[in-house]
């Protein structure tokens, strides 16, 4: 899996287990919250299939976090307001973020 696709996939996973996992790590690592999680409008693009034009169709609501774990930066974006689900994959993704670095 690719750290892009970490974001998506997490959104529609299990919350229970995902608490439990994000517990362990705020037992074992230093979690350092940067910008707490915040709701953010998004204007869509839309192609015009007539005219070959880019609208914008409207604005969707989204809820971000950046967080850092042991110094490694990590963000997520998810839809709606979920300030709590947004913290725990920005956390998530730091993780990642950190065994992706060991591989290299």
């Amino acid at each position: 899996m690719k750290r892009e696709d970490l974001n998506f996939f997490l959104q529609y996973c299990d919350r229970g287990e995902i608490k439990k996992v994000i517990k362990n790590i705020r037992e074992k690592e230093n979690v350092e919250v940067v910008v707490p999680p915040d709701q953010v409008l998004l204007n869509i693009p839309v192609k015009d299939q007539v005219s070959d034009i880019i609208f914008y169709a409207g604005e969707v609501l989204f809820t971000q976090s950046y967080v850092k774990v042991n110094k490694v930066e990590g963000w997520s974006m998810v839809k709606d307001i979920d300030n709590k689900l947004s913290e725990y994959i920005a956390i998530l993704d730091s993780c990642f973020a950190q065994v992706y670095m060991l591989k290299k």
